[in-house]
């Protein structure tokens, strides 16, 4: 009996001290964690507060609202970054008389994205500076030379291939509101018209912007206008947008039809319904890439 007694107290005691040091262990790895969690979310919440920086930093180049409408009063832009900051971006400008617009995307998302495009921002500021004549295609030939040195990216003239493949796709107007015309040069970036209620694509060149051999170039398309015409500048965000009863793409041929069964309404409610169908479309999806599309109405006197 003493002896099994002495057994039991034996194992007991063996248990207790097993527990008591499990206990402490787990006590230990949980203060550990609580310090790691600590360190991680003041990591987190630097990293947000630094990328909600950039934002401010990014949407200070963004030209205003109010701005666009100052020269295009029926119009809207539907920007839906992936994330807090984009690859995409918008831009206007007035130049001697004539107003310049644009929707460009540039390489990835995110703050990769957003530190190219205000470097693209900032070098369309500076283009018509050296070009003065206008000329879109022109601005593109130098917009792109300029982003290539900016980024030291180098082109291999017999292959075509570059060792960093920071580029621009970029749909690029101006308005002549004295000759009432549009012309346009385009990167792997249409234009759409819309008139009489039959849409129209201008496309532009597969040259990339930031990645081409000297000497090329990009062609300018002059387009007379007519009141009431609606243009549309876009990435492609919109049609690569997964969803629907099968998961798959929006496409760009339901995108068009989409703009044409909805031209005639103003801008605005354009925006809604474009921005209400591609909820929808998404579902409880991720959005896959940034979004963007400049619509506007050509007003005249």
């Amino acid at each position: 009996i003493i002896k099994i007694i002495t057994i039991i107290l034996l194992l007991a005691l063996i248990t207790g001290f097993i527990i008591y040091n499990s206990y402490r262990l787990k006590n230990r790895t949980n203060i550990l964690l609580m310090e790691k969690n600590k360190i991680i979310k003041k990591h987190s919440k630097d990293i947000a507060d630094s990328i909600n920086y950039a934002y401010r930093i990014q949407n200070a180049f963004f030209v205003s609202h109010g701005k666009i409408k100052e020269y295009f009063p029926d119009s809207f832009v539907l920007f839906k970054p992936k994330d807090i900051v984009s690859g995409d971006f918008y831009w206007l400008k007035k130049f001697k008389g004539k107003v310049y617009f644009a929707a460009a995307d540039c390489t990835g998302q995110g703050v990769r994205g957003a530190l190219v495009s205000i470097i693209c921002q900032d070098l369309l500021n500076h283009a018509l500076d050296h070009h003065p004549n206008g000329d879109p295609g022109t601005l593109l030939a130098w917009t792109s030379q300029q982003l290539m040195d900016s980024l030291q990216q180098r082109v291999d003239s017999e292959t075509g291939e570059s060792g960093v493949k920071d580029v621009m796709d970029i749909a690029l107007c101006c308005m002549d509101t004295q000759s009432n015309t549009l012309t346009f040069a385009g990167s792997h970036a249409p234009l759409y018209m819309i008139r009489g209620g039959k849409l129209t694509q201008i496309k532009g060149d597969n040259n990339f912007v930031g990645r081409v051999v000297p000497g090329e170039v990009y062609d300018t398309h002059t387009i007379p206008l007519e009141k009431g015409d609606r243009i549309y500048l876009f990435s492609d965000g919109y049609s690569d947008q997964k969803g629907g009863p099968k998961n798959k793409k929006f496409y760009q041929a339901p995108f068009q039809k989409l703009l044409v069964d909805i031209h005639q309404k103003p801008m605005d409610e354009q925006k809604e319904i474009l921005n209400n169908t591609l909820i929808a479309w998404q579902g409880n999806n991720n959005q896959v890439d940034d979004i963007l599309v400049f619509g506007l109405q050509i007003k005249m006197e």
